[in-house]
């Protein structure tokens, strides 16, 4: 479980998380967008960013210390990024005014 949560983290995770930044902060300069709501939306991005080193800091706590959290409050983790894609989600197909 521990090789394959690393593998995930380092080989899946990690690239797909600096392709997605890279390709939207490019959408910046391509479609020239400089609405409030793209800002909101790279903020939560940038949040996103913020929890995945979280993740892998916690990826390293749990191999030393792998009683330290118990696994209510690990499954209580997962519900913040899901939150952060909705709202990622919404600002973009909703594109609301500020």
């Amino acid at each position: 479980l521990r090789a394959g949560t690393r593998f995930i983290y380092i080989a899946l995770a990690s690239p797909a998380a600096v392709v997605a930044v890279v390709s939207g902060t490019a959408l910046i300069y391509v479609m020239k967008v400089y609405a409030p709501w793209f800002f909101a939306k790279l903020t939560l991005v940038a949040a996103m960013v913020l929890f995945h080193a979280g993740c892998g800091k916690l990826i390293l706590v749990l191999r030393e210390r792998p009683q330290s959290w118990r696994p209510g409050v690990l499954l209580a983790l997962a519900g913040l990024p899901c939150a952060l894609i909705l709202g990622v989600l919404w600002l973009v197909l909703a594109q609301p005014r500020f």
